[in-house]
């Protein structure tokens, strides 16, 4: 589900497991939290909830006229985005990157529908 709109970084063929937070030791909880604050903390209020919505699964047309922007500049805020995460998550293996969204999601998913754009 995420493929389509993760950094090419994550894009893998490689099978990935489900992750919970049972399965990391302590010492990766710690990585993976701090890596979803800090990636949280970076965006501004604006690429929080492209991000929620795009890990929502909402399409790029729906998002770029909920906005009434071009499909284009959606993609150029997009990207911004990508950047962001890409550079937060590209020293973590695969499966914290995973448990990174998890996190992630459950942070956007507590913004208010007020700091929608």
């Amino acid at each position: 589900v995420l493929t389509d709109f993760l950094p090419r970084l994550l894009e893998s063929d490689e099978d990935v497991s489900i992750v919970t937070s049972e399965a990391l030791t302590p010492e990766e909880q710690v990585v993976v939290s701090e890596a979803a604050s800090s990636i949280f903390e970076v965006l501004d209020a604006e690429q929080r909830v492209l991000l929620r919505e795009k890990l929502a699964g909402v399409s790029d047309g729906e998002m770029a006229a909920l906005r009434g922007i071009s499909r284009p500049t959606l993609a150029s805020r997009k990207q911004v985005v990508f950047t962001v995460l890409e550079r937060e998550l590209r020293d973590l293996p695969q499966a914290l990157q995973v448990a990174v969204f998890d996190r992630l999601g459950l942070l956007l998913a507590s913004l208010s529908e007020t700091e929608a754009p």
